[in-house]
């Protein structure tokens, strides 16, 4: 009997534990912050024949900037409480070709075709320094079968930034 409390006991206190732990770790953030993060966008990157960073830069910008509940573009380094470095801007070429069949006029007989396009896959890469000093990595990516985009990757690069405000909130506001 007393072997049965002490065990009853044991797991009540181990489960109370590993409840209030979770519950710390999981601890969600608001649906909408107080105010918004501050991101400062720039880079160091040149522009060359196949590469116009500073055109990449501002097209990232302007996609963060549409993240209005929780992220907000400023002019001025030292007012920002992420500072977002875009390091390179690579577009991949992919040539595409499938075989297709189609049914002719009469709907009898079947006709192969060939297709034939060029894909172009799109990376934005960047370093985040955050407000402790860390740094992290963050790949916009845009590698859709057709129409892949500057502009699809830096909204996908926005919405990265944006989870990542989102999933780290309570490290970042305490920093």
């Amino acid at each position: 009997m007393h072997r049965r409390v002490l065990v009853t006991v044991f797991y009540a206190l181990s489960l109370s534990g590993a409840v209030t732990s979770i519950a710390q770790e999981q601890r969600k953030p608001p649906k909408k912050p107080e105010q918004p993060f501050t991101i400062y966008v720039f880079t160091q990157g040149l522009t060359n024949e196949s590469v116009d960073m500073p055109k990449v830069t501002e097209e990232v910008s302007k996609r963060v900037a549409k993240k209005k509940k929780w992220l907000k573009v400023v002019d001025n380094r030292e007012s920002a409480d992420l500072v977002v470095e875009i390091l390179t801007h690579i577009v991949n070429e992919v040539h595409v070709r499938e075989l297709d069949m189609r049914v002719n006029d009469q709907g009898v007989g079947k006709n192969y075709y060939d297709k034939n396009y060029l894909s172009e896959r799109h990376r934005i890469e960047s370093r985040i320094t955050l407000p402790s000093g860390g740094q992290t990595m963050l790949t916009g990516v845009d590698d859709r079968k057709q129409g892949g985009s500057v502009k699809g990757a830096a909204s996908n690069l926005a919405e990265q930034l944006e989870d990542h405000c989102k999933e780290h909130y309570w490290e970042l506001v305490a920093s």
